[in-house]
């Protein structure tokens, strides 16, 4: 039998095989260079802000041994795991591998990856206003005290709703907090100060804490800047708050990260994902595609020249010692100056009249793709770009027909 743990536990055993086991060599690709995945040399400020980790914590991975079930014994060996690239491969013991990325896949051999699309099951949080549309920016959390989930919408003038099933929600309390309102909330019920177990980030604004999630304080914490959009997100497992924003890149909109192990001091590594000349050109197949379609919502203009693919915002969070992304593709269609004739044969607010009369408009559908990384800086692309997530067709009684 073979044993494969970390490679600081794997050199605690006489039957440590490091100096017997002749890897296999693997073509190297020009690029990334080695240094660039491990985050050193040149590109050691692009790595992740290190963190102190308790005298505890320290103890558990100095002493950390394979359990007494599975101990070498006899004519067993001990090699030490290792990711293709060099870096570290330890896997926490019950984690799963989602086989995303190839980080930790040696070969594959007469094996295809496929990505399958989720089932859709229809909305559970409606409207009470059937012309305003519910958004959301964070996910649902658990309140443990009050034993149910809470959820914070945007754009509603009460964001929050709560539920002890996931699948029936009510309205819960109005949050107390001006008139800007707090819509992307996480729960962090590790923080020592019981006042600033729930933590919101406010749009272009700053940052807030409240105990129970209805009283708000703003913290004297600078904004991370954004165009106008932005996500929220918390990795318990190393207390690490995750806020990612729009701004522009070769493309147009674009991802940015910032991270904080505090929430007092964020690290901004700037745009992190953005589209490419892969997009574009699978983007204007998608759109002729989308026009074609009689079955599909059609975008308000159509305008060649404008056509693009974008990120307009990108969901971020940890799964099973990966995080995942949920890019949502913008394929932009169309837009029209100021001064065109068809908005007054539009159905639009006097609020909204007035802005396409002023600014002009643009048009687009979205869709959503997946894209994984071990870093937060780095993207893998999943599933060749196809779409995770799109978009119903007219008449199905679904409620995602027109974006």
């Amino acid at each position: 039998m073979v044993h494969g743990p970390s490679p600081d536990c794997a050199r605690k055993y006489a039957a440590f095989l490091e100096e017997e086991v002749e890897e296999p060599a693997q073509p190297q690709a020009d690029w990334p260079p080695a240094e660039f995945r491990r985050k050193e040399g040149d590109y050691a400020t692009f790595a992740r802000p290190s963190m102190e980790h308790s005298a505890e914590f320290d103890r558990i991975i100095r002493d950390r041994q394979i359990v007494p079930q599975a101990e070498p014994s006899g004519d067993d060996r001990v090699v030490a795991t290792r990711m293709h690239d060099g870096t570290d491969g330890h896997i926490p013991l019950g984690q799963r591998q989602l086989f995303l990325d190839e980080g930790c896949i040696e070969r594959i051999d007469k094996l295809e990856k496929t990505l399958h699309q989720p089932e859709k099951k229809g909305a559970v949080i409606r409207s009470e206003d059937p012309n305003r549309t519910i958004q959301t920016r964070s996910a649902p959390l658990w309140d443990t005290r009050a034993a149910c989930f809470k959820f914070w919408m945007v754009s509603m003038d009460n964001p929050v709703r709560q539920s002890t099933d996931g699948l029936n929600w009510t309205l819960g309390q109005k949050p107390n907090f001006g008139s800007g309102g707090v819509s992307m909330v996480v729960y962090d019920g590790r923080d020592p100060n019981p006042e600033r177990r729930y933590k919101a980030a406010l749009l272009n604004t700053g940052f807030a804490v409240s105990p129970d999630g209805v009283d708000w304080q703003q913290l004297d914490v600078p904004a991370v800047q954004s165009q106008d959009e932005a996500n929220f997100t918390f990795n318990e497992q190393e207390n690490l708050f995750i806020h990612t924003v729009k701004r522009s890149g070769p493309h147009g909109r674009s991802v940015a990260v910032a991270t904080s192990c505090d929430f007092e001091h964020w690290d901004d590594y700037g745009v992190v994902f953005h589209a490419d000349e892969v997009d574009q050109e699978m983007g204007c197949e998608a759109i002729e595609a989308r026009l074609a379609n009689p079955l599909l919502q059609q975008t308000e203009y159509n305008t060649p020249e404008h056509y693009s693919v974008q990120i307009y915002n990108m969901g971020v969070f940890l799964y099973e010692g990966l995080y995942i992304g949920l890019p949502s593709m913008y394929h932009h269609t169309g837009k029209v100056p100021p001064e065109w004739e068809g908005f007054d044969t539009m159905r639009l607010s006097p609020y909204i009249l007035d802005c396409v009369q002023k600014y002009g408009d643009y048009t687009g559908f979205y869709n959503i793709q997946v894209v994984c990384s071990r870093d937060l800086k780095d993207w893998t692309r999943v599933g060749e770009r196809r779409p995770f997530i799109e978009t119903s067709p007219l008449g199905a009684g679904a409620y995602d027909f027109s974006i």
